[in-house]
């Protein structure tokens, strides 16, 4: 959610991209081809968390701060000594625009 809907709005300020049509929704087709994961094995759930507890609420939404973080960190290896802008949405057009900032 912090990387792929952008909102536009209009000189009068009303919001312009409020259709699907308007702009990308992310798919099944915007995976990694080759996407490996593991399953815990861990039926009972038991010592990875507090009394047995799963992960609801706030986490999962909040965790997708995770990824701008990461892209942000990415670009500052390639920023070195200045400062990244990066702003939220960071779309694919944001990040190429903020990785073009910098010298090769």
């Amino acid at each position: 959610w912090l990387t792929t809907e952008k909102l536009f709005y209009n000189e009068k300020g009303l919001l312009v991209s409020y259709f699907p049509i308007i702009y990308k929704i992310s798919n099944i087709q915007d995976i990694l081809w080759d996407f490996r994961f593991s399953i815990l094995e861990n039926d009972l759930n038991k010592n990875h968390n507090i009394f047995g507890s799963k992960a609801v609420g706030e986490p999962p939404l909040l965790l997708g701060a995770s990824v701008f973080m990461a892209i942000k960190n990415a670009l500052s290896y390639k920023a070195q000594d200045q400062i990244v802008r990066l702003s939220t949405p960071a779309t694919a057009e944001e990040i190429l625009m903020e990785l073009t900032r910098y010298e090769l």
